[in-house]
């Protein structure tokens, strides 16, 4: 397979992740109008906090990272969960967080499915968000990084892509028409 082939690929992969990022923290969150912005690679410690999940295959391995802090997973967080109390708790924030990248995995995997490509998705892990600092993977001609933050206001999470696919993987489009924006019910 040609490199600009593979590189059209990843980028197909790209596009989609960041898309289906948005329509889940919309959807979680019950907001509208979040924005994405494009992040610099280098950057090293984005959030105390990060989860972490993969979606793979024998042709892809994806994984998606979210990096936060408490107080913006709050500010996330607070219109999911019907309390009466004000605020949410630390572990209710943190759970959150690790929803969002369970539904995003969700929305890729099933994009991923009705384009014929048999994935699965690991459970979302929940750690310390300095793993850039001491571990950044390598980035060779079948994969791709890419580095975005959503954002209201001053209210940042930073997502974070690593993909990588098989030499005979070739896509030239995605078809996620049956993935629709709707309620989402969060215990």
């Amino acid at each position: 397979m040609q490199a600009n082939q593979t590189q059209s690929s990843i980028e197909q992969i790209k596009k989609l992740i960041r898309q289906k990022s948005i329509l889940g923290l919309e959807a979680m969150c019950k907001k509208q109008g979040l924005q994405i912005k494009d992040l610099s690679l280098d950057d090293k410690v984005l959030g105390h906090w990060m989860s972490v999940i993969t979606v793979s295959g024998f042709k892809i391995h994806i994984t998606f990272k979210v990096q936060f802090s408490i107080k913006t997973a709050n500010s996330f967080s607070k219109h999911t969960y019907k309390h009466v109390k004000e605020t949410v708790s630390n572990s209710q924030n943190k759970d959150f967080m690790r929803e969002f990248c369970n539904m995003v995995a969700g929305y890729i995997k099933n994009t991923l499915i009705n384009n014929d490509l048999a994935v699965g998705v690991s459970l979302p892990l929940l750690c310390r968000g300095f793993d850039n600092f001491f571990f950044d993977p390598p980035i060779h001609v079948k994969s791709g990084k890419d580095c975005w933050k959503l954002f209201e206001l001053d209210n940042n999470i930073y997502c974070s892509s690593v993909i990588d696919i098989a030499d005979d993987l070739v896509i030239d489009s995605l078809d996620d028409s049956e993935i629709q924006s709707g309620e989402v019910e969060f215990l």
